[in-house]
């Protein structure tokens, strides 16, 4: 046996060994093919609202998807798809290149296949846009294709913020003021600049009349077909110029520097102020010699045929980024991808791999020849003329072994973020291209990666966009599929590490937040990434941090502050992220600190409100005179003081019960902040921090002044009759709610006065008192200092004082605030349940039942019309003071039909338009465009016929009213003329309610006015109530902004659910995609 072995048969080499190839996808060599042949083909685009834009899958469409929190379970995610309309129609269905936002997030502009560029807007809502410029102008060329784009920028400063170095036990912010360098845009709305392949540079430009114009330039002639561009790259220059960097087929590159003037054409100077600003462009050819990329390493096993060469993907001129102090000067660079894709039918094995080139601009500086100095022996001599030469130093090539997908410059240009072929996303140092990874250095912080966060590595994708803070990613395969990457911490940093390290990331975080503030950038990428966190008090040293960070005063127990500096949005920014990171979904309660967040949000709000209806009322030396107010904006204003009328009675019945909870005659902070916890009532810290307490205080005084001027129109014979019924509806709202207006008003100046007491009884120094109202304000809880006189004075005194003015506290307890949207308890979700809360208007609206069947709907209506005659016998039946509703048959564009008395109407299934908060959930509804020549009020109300929306009447407004009118005629079948509009809605007592459908007034017969009559009470919080349209309310209260939504009452998802808490029910799965 042992002779038959054959030792060589054994390890015989008849054959060479291959490794597998590995597999290489059809969408990734399209990706490559597509970077090679054209360098301008971003296809997802994130803005720094919010908002992504991506192609579709053909390449013919485009999808928005926005970043918004969900009410329901408080997590973050991208919405549903929404598509822009009108893209596929405007370029005829070509292929669709490239997406950019420009810098401020309001336009985006698109290419396609034949050079042509199309803009669109953002409109009221961040999934909304609608078309600005077509491309109807736009010749269409091949040759014409964009290569390479940029949107100018604005010149205005923002703060930078560098680092945060530890001094002594705190750190210090290092900010630094900085202007964005290169050509800014001055006296336009905005305009961008590309270069197109065969060499003209296109300037488009919007005027101050949101008309978009265009000129042109050529860089050179092309000659031969050689001369095509294929790359090409904008960067800035100081002096405030743009440098342009092309590569053309023939791998020329060239470097021309560009100059835009901005002047009136043919007008003197003294006329350029009114005119049109028209630009000229200047473009020089630099003449520096610049590398080609013929000397790029091949591959790897250094065949160099050209088979295996790289091929240029990417090339950038990068910019001049702000100067760090402790760095080393950075110069203008260009830097290029080389990538190349491994063949899969090769005969041998082959890697994927990229090549990252760059060349540094360096100036040398040398004199004349000493020969000069013979030609002019009098003058200078040649050695004294300096002369300044510009050249390019190659640098070290960074080889990575996979494919760079895209290159995205980040904070202000100091690194470079590089996606790559297997999924793995790479943060870069700009100076030398190294890798960024956790610092272990405890005594600086500089960004979140110094930190220990990363971008996780997950499935592969072709492109990817950065989110406006880079706190997450959007991805997209070849499918046109969209997901979410958020960063988190690295694994070997979880745990126990965190809570060493918690330090150092709510700084970075801090910074981060406060710097998308000054550049007015979205935050909510970074409140989902803090959302993720699970650290113990993070949200409370997060924001103590990032007040110290944006130098803000949560001070405002002095009378340095006035109506007009607390309009600044500042404050409302740090609140809105208190009450985000206070909020977990659905059912679940929020904390204390939220719920103070959210209160003084909504006191903001109606407060700056209150100030400029009043303002606009007000004349220098005379009284205020609500007859300067238009209609609207009267009734926007009975909508807000009802909500301040409800308000106050809430605050002072939740402080009574406190009262009782904790009893005297001392007390502590601990007794009464363990009591405001148990209880849920956020009133005390509302009244005793200053931030609250100032916009209280002044919101009770403006709706006093506006009641006392109601008061005095209405007994004025001169107002018009429709002007007089809104002033008595002013003054009976004011006057029916338990807690009278002026009563709080005096119970708020004795508080302001024994807070201030008390600070100056303690002699509090300034800092301190600021660290004191700044904790109460982030952690909803009473300070120690101020317990003994302050806050005993509150219980002892003042609030005995309020109880006594009271005539029925009961009145004041049994009252449903539901409609407030300060609470989460179980009224106010069976409120969002059956309603939307119109934030911002104040005013309740009833969701649009669910479209019944066929057969249903026959029934139904068979039913109605019983019903409708039934009414229309028992019209004389009805009590005084109480008016029929409609029988909920109109056609509407909006809320359907609904009517109040336990009437059995079928409310319209048309959908309704809603705009919500992309970060808290408020609800707004979406005024639709006006298409008919009345325009519709309350409760269907038409200004022109005054005629309560009834039977069979088409409105292009809100839906046919409810509600009982408040001492008017008949209201049933739209048959009445001279009516009410409306009535205050019940809530279960004889106070307020949210408007109803309309304003209420009072008939002839004033013994039966709206303040008295019960059965007017009986028109409930269902009435189909307007939204006053008084401004665009372009951003929630929060501050946040809106995206368009539709609610069909076909439940799936949730809307309203912001203002208290919890909601549920009634959009359709419009907003969520799951």
């Amino acid at each position: 046996m042992e002779d038959s072995l054959d030792i060589d048969d054994l390890f015989a080499d008849d054959g060479a060994l291959s490794l597998p190839q590995a597999s290489i996808s059809k969408g990734l060599i399209q990706k490559v093919d597509e970077l090679r042949l054209l360098g301008c083909n971003q296809k997802i685009a994130w803005s720094k609202l919010g908002c992504v834009a991506a192609l579709t899958a053909d390449g013919r469409d485009v999808n928005l998807r926005v970043l918004c929190c969900d009410p329901e379970d408080g997590k973050w995610s991208l919405s549903r798809v929404y598509p822009v309309e009108q893209v596929a129609n405007v370029h005829g269905g070509q292929q669709l290149l490239y997406l950019s936002w420009n810098h401020t997030g309001y336009e985006l502009a698109v290419t396609d296949a034949l050079g042509r560029i199309s803009i669109f807007q953002m409109h009221v809502a961040l999934n909304k846009l609608i078309l600005k410029r077509s491309v109807k102008m736009d010749p269409e060329d091949d040759l014409g294709v964009v290569v390479g784009m940029t949107w100018l920028a604005h010149e205005r400063p923002f703060p930078w913020y560098q680092q945060a170095t530890r001094n002594g036990e705190n750190f210090r912010f290092n900010i630094t003021q900085y202007r964005m360098p290169g050509q800014l845009v001055q006296s336009i709305r905005a305009a961008l600049i590309c270069v197109t392949r065969n060499g003209v540079l296109r300037l488009l430009y919007q005027h101050p009349d949101h008309g978009w114009h265009e000129t042109t330039t050529e860089l050179e002639s092309l000659s031969t077909s050689n001369d095509v561009l294929t790359h090409a790259s904008f960067s800035s220059e100081q002096d405030n110029k743009l440098l342009l960097l092309v590569q053309s087929v023939s791998h020329h590159l060239r470097l021309y520097r560009i100059q835009i003037k901005w002047t009136p054409q043919g007008l003197q100077p003294a006329a350029q102020a009114a005119a049109l600003p028209y630009p000229e462009m200047t473009v020089a050819n630099m003449k520096i010699l610049v590398p080609g990329f013929d000397d790029i390493q091949g591959s790897p096993d250094g065949g160099g045929a050209s088979a295996s060469q790289p091929q240029l993907s990417h090339m950038e001129l990068l910019p001049l980024p702000p100067q760090m102090s402790s760095s080393e000067p950075i110069r203008l660079t260009v830097m290029a991808v080389f990538s190349h894709l491994a063949e899969v039918e090769a005969s041998h094995y082959q890697e994927s791999y990229s090549v990252i080139a760059r060349w540094e601009l360096q100036s040398v500086q040398s004199s004349l020849h000493s020969v000069f100095d013979q030609l002019n022996p009098g003058s200078k001599t040649a050695g004294s003329v300096e002369l300044h030469d510009h050249h390019f130093k190659r640098l070290d090539d960074i080889i990575v072994d996979k494919i760079v997908l895209s290159v995205q410059l980040i904070n202000s240009g100091l690194a470079i973020v590089f996606s790559y072929s297997d999924g793995t996303v790479e943060f870069r140092q700009r100076s030398d291209l190294a890798v960024m990874t956790r610092d272990d250095d405890a005594n600086r912080v500089t960004n979140l990666l110094r930190t220990g966060f990363v971008l996780p590595v997950e499935e592969p994708f072709l492109h990817l966009s950065l989110s406006p803070n880079c706190c997450c990613a959007a991805t997209m395969d070849d499918e046109g599929t969209i997901k979410l990457k958020m960063m988190r911490l690295t694994p070997e940093d979880e745990g126990t590490r965190v809570l060493a390290r918690q330090e150092n990331i709510v700084l970075a975080l801090a910074m981060l937040y406060a710097q998308s503030l000054t550049h007015h950038n979205t935050g909510d990428d970074v409140l989902a990434l803090v959302h993720q966190i699970e650290t113990p008090n993070v949200e409370r040293k997060l924001l103590s941090e990032i007040y110290r960070a944006l130098s803000l005063s949560a001070d405002y127990s002095t009378d340095q502050h006035n109506e007009r500096t607390t309009t600044v949005p500042t404050i409302q920014k740090c609140l809105s992220v208190q009450d985000s990171l206070g909020r977990h979904g659905g059912q679940q309660h929020r904390s204390i600190a939220a719920k103070v967040a959210w209160m003084t949000l909504n006191l903001r709000y109606v407060f700056v409100n209150m100030f400029i209806i009043t303002s606009t009322a007000s004349k220098p030396g005379a009284d205020v005179d609500l007859n300067r107010l238009g209609v609207d904006m009267l009734e926007y204003a009975i909508s807000l003081m009802q909500w301040a009328s409800d308000l106050v009675s809430y605050l002072a019945d939740e402080l009574l019960e406190l009262a009782s909870t904790v009893k005297g005659p001392t007390y502590t902070a601990e007794a009464l902040n363990g009591a405001v916890a148990t209880l849920g009532c956020p009133s005390l810290p509302v009244i005793v921090a200053s931030v609250p307490r100032f916009f209280l205080r002044h919101m009770v005084r403006n709706v006093g002044v506006l009641a006392t001027a109601a008061r005095r129109g209405f007994l004025n014979s001169a107002s018009d009759v429709e002007r007089r019924k809104l002033f008595r509806d002013i003054v009976d709202r004011i006057e029916a709610g338990p807690v009278h207006i002026f009563q709080f008003d005096r119970f708020m100046r004795m508080v302001d006065a024994s807070i201030r007491a008390t600070y100056s009884s303690k002699s509090v120094s300034v800092a301190e008192r600021g660290l004191i109202e700044k904790n109460m304000l982030i952690s909803g809880e009473i300070s120690e200092v101020l317990m003994a006189p302050g806050v005993q004075d509150i219980f002892q005194t003042h609030l005995m004082v309020l109880r006594n003015e009271i005539s029925d506290p009961a009145k004041a307890h049994f009252a449903d605030y539901s409609w407030l949207g300060l609470t989460d308890d179980r009224r106010a979700a069976k409120l969002l349940r059956e309603n939307i809360l119109d934030v911002m208007s104040k005013v309740v609206i009833p969701r649009p039942a669910a479209r019944p069947s066929r057969r249903s709907a026959l029934a139904q209506q068979q039913q109605q019309q019983q019903q409708q005659q039934q009414r229309h016998q028992n019209m004389n039946a009805i009590p005084a003071g109480y008016a029929a509703g409609v029988d909920g048959n109109a056609s509407m564009n909006g809320i359907g039909g609904h009517y109040d008395g336990g009437s059995d109407a079928v409310a319209s299934a048309q959908p309704l338009r809603l705009r919500q908060c992309t970060r808290c959930g408020s609800v707004m509804y979406d005024h639709p465009p006006s298409s008919s020549s009345s325009e519709v009020g309350a409760s269907g109300v038409s200004r022109s016929n005054n005629v309560v929306g009834g039977g069979n009447t088409s409105m292009n407004g809100l839906g046919a009213g409810a509600g009982a009118g408040s001492s008017g005629g008949g209201g049933g079948g739209g048959n009445a003329t001279s009516i009410s509009m409306g009535a205050p809605a019940a809530r279960g007592s004889s106070s307020g309610g949210p408007p109803p459908a309309g304003h209420s007034s009072s008939n002839n017969n004033s013994n039966n006015s709206s303040s008295n009559s019960a059965a007017a009470r009986r028109a409930s919080l269902l009435s189909p109530a307007k939204p006053w349209k008084i401004g665009v309310h372009k951003m929630c209260l929060c501050g946040s902004l809106w995206m368009q939504i539709v609610s069909d009452g076909r439940g799936g998802g949730n809307v309203g659910g912001g203002g208290g808490g919890g909601g549920g029910g009634g959009v359709g799965g419009d907003l969520y995609s799951g």
